[in-house]
């Protein structure tokens, strides 16, 4: 018997057999909002660029979205302003008034790449505590769901083609989700 497995981008949820699946579309709305949120900078040293970066992702944040990131810390947001700085194209998006998900999906891999790069325990946190609300997994099925998608890229990248192409997860994503879920002994009916 197939599924009815349907994504929107735009309301980042996933509805399979007319249920809503918080999980799929929080991956999605994370990497979204975490491109766009941070922390504060007390005390580390950066330069003018840096700080400029700094600042530029903080006021994104402010724009009344809770900040899934802010529990970052000032090595990690300056670690992730010194990769922006290196690439002018995203430093000119992050810069600018583009929001994320204008922003090309290179880019948008390039910057949630350097999040996790510079700042994966806390995101892993972060996405942990938002899968396991809601849900029945326990906090280790949570933690390990959020490191297994933080570590295979190929899965990020894929997510954030899907968002930015307003377009269906193909079955390479579902089967690549599917596997990580059995391999977090986390089931569909787990997810909420």
């Amino acid at each position: 018997m197939g599924h009815d497995v349907r994504f929107s981008p735009r309301s980042h949820t996933i509805c399979k057999n007319g249920r809503v699946n918080k999980t799929l579309g929080i991956i999605i709305a994370l990497a979204v909002l975490t491109v766009a949120s941070c922390g504060d900078d007390d005390g580390v040293e950066a330069t003018a660029e840096e700080q400029e970066v700094v600042q530029a992702l903080r006021d994104k944040s402010s724009g009344g979205s809770d900040s899934p990131v802010e529990d970052m810390n000032d090595e990690e947001m300056t670690c992730i302003a010194k990769g922006i700085v290196k690439d002018d194209a995203l430093m000119d998006a992050v810069l600018s008034d583009i929001e994320f998900e204008e922003m090309t999906v290179d880019q948008q891999v390039e910057a949630f790449g350097m999040f996790v790069d510079c700042a994966g325990d806390t995101l892993a946190d972060v996405m942990a505590q938002g899968m396991a609300e809601g849900s029945t997994m326990s906090d280790d099925q949570a933690n390990c769901l959020a490191k297994g998608i933080l570590n295979d890229r190929e899965m990020m990248i894929d997510f954030l083609e899907v968002g930015a192409n307003d377009a269906e997860p193909g079955a390479d994503l579902l089967g690549s989700f599917m596997g990580l879920l059995g391999d977090c002994d986390v089931s569909l009916g787990d997810l909420g």
